[in-house]
């Protein structure tokens, strides 16, 4: 083929595609104008009260009518149908979208994959209503009392027994009254526990002519969140566009609703009847909209924030107690309409080049293969001149540091460990020959004298660690970190057990290293973290990577690798010094060891041209952060925990 064919192909093709491209871009921007109103229905979970206003403010504010939306809003009691369920509503297609907190996340597990739209309520409104003539204010003194129990399986009993079981209560012991009105269970003295919403508490202050105690199960560190907005995957996956602007349209209706409780607690009064008369409805709806407040965190947190790892550590609770299953997907679960848009995108995309694909298949098959080509020498030769460089320049370094490192080690090695070991042993000597003549000042003082020379040998061993870094390094490899991770915990099994550790991992990649220094690396910062673990709780360690484009402390493709614990911590003021070699932050007796542990982490990381911080940890102890870099970026998958 000669230069001019391969060069005037790909004109022509241009060409081309100048023509066809503005048609279809036409026709496509024509079918969009043509979209009218989307009706969706919305499955509330209780009879219309505050607890909902938003999205009556989005109704009636039209919020919903700008966003191209006509929305039918559906509560628990409408028709002759008794109570509607919004999972299952939402489930059979009868609604598009409903309010629900752990019953979609259980469908989620067990059934339909869901999507969750937006967590309206930060916290859970889960509360226990108790006799206000008992005293019970703790776990241990409420199990003690008749508690009226809900339906096994709700929402309510999943938090029941999630509160339990978080303070080492076997539900199998409490005692549990049945029946078919709580309320008048609660009031006739049959129970003397109710668990309910906080939006009931007027409601049962009535009922009992006085106020409850209250015990939040939140309080107790069951973290649940409450109202959240949810869809099922399918739907969201099938109309980004539409979830995107109800949820938009939803935000806005909830910021008016907190903004002004009065006007919708008037038309909520005004348009609908409840099917259970609560007697002064306004008292009852302003009471309302006041821990609806508080349940939201607005305006400190964004209304409608999620955060995956709270969502996470729900679904990892109640798998430990066995009503869940499966790990929780949060890329799937949490609704992410940048990410369903690309995706939507790229399969119009490839729609249309497929379509254009094979009417200019036979023009365009040589230019493509050429290029393709062309490409491939191109890129194979910078790769090939950036590695001869990167060889060149850890050798450079290599040559530079080995003849002081090796003069260190000899010195080390050497001159320093010949002396010890004979002040060591003569030591030892005298205070076993000679102990008769020496007195019990005598005997301390060799004591320390050996204590001391103990304590100079394991510093020098340390130094010849932490030289050995640059001077018996191996080669860089493509090294597995899960293998390397399983290898670790081996080492530190004993440990692990005796302290009772849960270690989880996620997501670890293969990397190019050396890996008896990954291996180094990771030992140290977990045996650091079962060393400085709080004595009032079990050591917690999570091991997470994720694979970033950049970072700011490097560029180009980055590992990031994240060690976090729930042990004491590190000061922040420590944060940049606890790298330092014999930087130590405690006494030898409390922790015993060198201080020199961190530094060769530090050293570890710089050779493979890497960076390591420290911060705090989400666990409440420290967190390290090792940024690698990664000639490309791995799709981990594996997870796994010890």
């Amino acid at each position: 083929m000669s230069s001019t064919a391969i060069h005037g192909e790909p004109v022509f093709l241009i060409n081309a595609v100048k023509k066809i491209l503005p048609a279809v871009f036409v026709l496509l921007s024509i079918a969009g104008n043509a979209i009218a109103q989307d009706k969706v229905v919305l499955q509330l979970r209780w009879e219309p009260q505050f607890q909902f206003a938003g999205y009556y403010a989005a109704l009636w504010q039209g919020y919903y009518e700008k966003s191209g939306l006509d929305v039918d809003i559906r509560h628990a009691f409408d028709g002759n149908q008794g109570y509607r369920n919004a999972v299952r509503e939402v489930v059979s297609g009868a609604a598009q979208f409903g309010v629900g907190s752990l019953d979609f996340l259980q469908e989620n597990d067990t059934g339909t994959p869901m999507s969750l739209v937006a967590s309206i309520f930060q916290q859970s409104p889960t509360v226990f209503f108790v006799n206000p003539e008992l005293d019970a204010s703790t776990a241990e003194q409420l199990a003690r009392l008749k508690i009226i129990r809900n339906r096994n399986g709700s929402m309510l009993d999943l938090e029941m027994q999630a509160f339990f079981h978080s303070e080492g209560i076997d539900i199998e012991n409490i005692t549990f009254v049945t029946g078919t009105d709580n309320t008048e269970l609660l009031t006739s003295g049959q129970g003397d526990v109710i668990l309910g919403h906080r939006f009931g508490e007027r409601v049962i202050a009535n009922a009992l002519g006085k106020s409850p105690r209250i015990i939040e199960p939140a309080k107790f560190g069951i973290n649940f969140y409450g109202d959240s907005l949810f869809t099922t995957q399918q739907f969201a996956t099938a109309n980004p566009d539409l979830v995107s602007r109800f949820r938009k349209a939803t935000i806005e209706g909830w910021q008016y609703a907190i903004n002004n409780p009065e006007k919708i607690i008037e038309q909520l009064i005004d348009i609908y009847d409840r099917k259970n008369p609560v007697g002064n409805e306004t008292a009852l709806n302003l009471d309302q909209a006041e821990k609806v407040e508080a349940l939201t965190l607005y305006p400190i947190v964004t209304l409608g924030n999620t955060n995956p790892r709270r969502w996470e550590a729900i679904q990892d609770s109640l798998m430990r107690m066995g009503f869940l299953k499966h790990p929780l997907n949060t890329d799937n679960f949490i609704f992410d309409p940048e990410r369903l848009s690309r995706k939507a995108a790229e399969t119009r995309q490839k729609t249309i080049y497929w379509v254009i694909g094979i009417l200019l298949a036979l023009l365009i098959a040589a230019a493509i293969w050429t290029l393709t080509l062309r490409q491939s020498v191109s890129r194979a030769t910078r790769e090939l001149a950036a590695a001869f460089q990167a060889i060149e320049v850890s050798n450079k370094k290599l040559r530079r540091s080995n003849s002081d490192l090796e003069e260190f080690a000899y010195v080390a090695a050497h001159d320093l460990q010949e002396p010890l070991r004979k002040i060591q042993s003569f030591g030892q000597l005298i205070l076993h020959d000679q102990a008769e003549r020496l007195d019990d000042r005598g005997k301390e003082y060799f004591g320390l004298m050996t204590d001391a020379a103990n304590r100079m040998q394991r510093l020098i061993a340390a130094l010849l660690s932490y030289s050995r870094v640059v001077s018996r390094s191996e080669p860089f490899k493509k090294v597995s970190l899960k293998k390397i991770y399983d290898d670790v915990i081996g080492d530190l099994s004993s440990i692990i057990s005796e302290c009772s550790a849960r270690i989880t991992t996620r997501a670890l990649p293969e990397l190019l290293c050396d890996e008896t220094q990954i291996h180094q690396l990771f030992q140290n910062l977990i045996g650091n973290a079962l060393k400085f673990r709080h004595p009032g709780r079990s050591p917690v360690i999570t091991i997470t990577c994720e694979m970033l484009e950049k970072s700011e402390n490097l560029h180009g493709p980055v590992s990031v690798i994240r060690v976090s614990d729930n042990g004491i911590g590190i000061d922040e003021k420590y944060h940049k010094s606890i790298f330092e070699p014999f930087k130590r932050l405690h006494d030898r007796q409390t922790y015993p060891g060198t201080g020199i542990g961190l530094a060769i982490c530090q050293k570890i990381i710089a050779r493979h041209d890497g960076h390591i911080s420290v911060g705090k940890s989400h666990l409440g102890g420290a967190e390290f952060i090792i940024e690698l870099p990664v000639p490309k970026m791995p799709n981990p998958t594996e997870e796994n925990q010890t």
